[in-house]
Formats: structure tokens, C-alpha cells, sequence
């Protein structure tokens, strides 16, 4: 039985009724991020050097952020721009969509729901590796959530309680980490 996480689209083109669930898109962009950076030695070494981490760990880290990038797309919003896709994958009415976009939905997801749940698992292992992670996955993030030309918008600006319950229903939080968990073990140097 397929996981619930395939059946949030986030990619689709409507003249044609095609969609690709999120979590596909995600981890394509994944696996570009990967092989581009394994395939560039110098880059490894240098980063790998500098985050005092091995080479599997940085391409792990990569990886992990490049999947994310889309996760503001879990959002009840997101998935309401196309409400007959919507109403096909979940038999759902489209909410009413604000001016808010993706990029900081996923934002506000990963520092209201994934950041404590990532530093808990950390914490288990070692107190040093959380502070290194800490400090060098917010500006990674901020690149990679702002992935359409510009920097995100700080989740720490808004009402972050109100604004994520307005972005994503109990059950879209839900499979998100379903899709979070699986995510930690098939990077699980992260």
C-alpha cells in the first residue's frame, strides 16, 4: 500500500491532467543535488573539511536539504491552487489561498515541526554534533527553501502557532512526518 505523502502533488499541468506527486519531485531534486556534488571532488573536500564532517555525511546533508526544499507544498493552500486536483487526490474542498507561498510555509513547518524532532534524534548521538549541525543547517536552509530567486521570508516574523495552522490541517502535519521519519533513514548521517 502506497504511503499517504503520494497523494499531495507538486508538480501538474493542467492542459494536459498530469501531476507528480511532491515527495517524487523532491527526491528528484535530491538525487540531481547528490550527483552533482559527488561528482566534484574539490567541493567535497573543501565543504567536508570545513563542517568537519565525512564526504558521506556532506552528500547526505545535501541531499536532505535539497529534498526538503518543497515542503511548504504539504500545505492545505498549496495543494488548493488546482482544487480539481485536490478534490481528486484527498476528496477535499479547496481552502481560500493567501499571499503566502510555499517556500515559507515549508519554513515555518521546519522550525515549528522537523527542527526538534532532527535535534532530538541528534541529541542522542552527540551533544557536539548537534551545535555544528545547528549553526550550519539554518543558512543551508534559508538557500534551500528560498529556492525560486529569492530568500525566504524569516518564519520568526509571524504569528508562527496561528500561520501553520492556517497552512496545514492535523493530517497534512501528520504524514509530514511520516515523510520526515522516512527521510531520516534514507539519510541517515543526518
Amino acid at each position: 500500500m502506497a504511503k499517504a505523502y503520494f497523494n499531495y502533488w507538486g508538480k501538474a499541468d493542467q492542459e494536459k491532467k498530469l501531476w507528480k506527486p511532491v515527495v517524487t519531485h523532491m527526491l528528484e531534486v535530491a538525487s540531481v543535488a547528490y550527483q552533482w556534488t559527488n561528482s566534484r571532488d574539490p567541493f567535497c573536500k573543501y565543504w567536508s573539511n570545513r563542517l568537519d564532517i565525512d564526504r558521506n555525511a556532506l552528500l547526505d546533508l545535501i541531499s536532505f536539504i535539497a529534498t526538503i526544499h518543497d515542503l511548504g507544498k504539504f500545505s492545505y493552500e498549496f495543494q488548493s491552487y488546482i482544487p480539481e486536483l485536490l478534490k481528486f487526490l484527498s476528496g477535499q474542498e479547496p481552502a481560500q489561498t493567501s499571499s503566502c507561498k510555499h517556500p515559507s510555509s515549508g519554513f515555518l513547518l521546519w522550525d515549528c515541526l522537523l527542527w526538534g524532532k532532527l535535534n532530538n534524534k541528534i541529541i542522542l548521538r552527540s551533544n557536539q554534533k548537534v551545535n555544528r549541525l545547528a549553526r550550519t543547517i539554518r543558512p543551508l536552509l534559508t538557500a534551500g527553501f528560498g529556492h525560486h530567486g529569492k530568500p525566504v521570508d524569516s518564519p520568526d516574523s509571524i504569528d508562527q502557532d496561528r500561520f501553520l495552522s492556517q497552512q496545514f490541517k492535523e493530517q497534512d502535519k501528520k504524514i509530514v512526518l511520516e515523510f520526515f521519519d522516512d527521510l531520516l533513514e534514507l539519510f541517515p548521517t543526518i
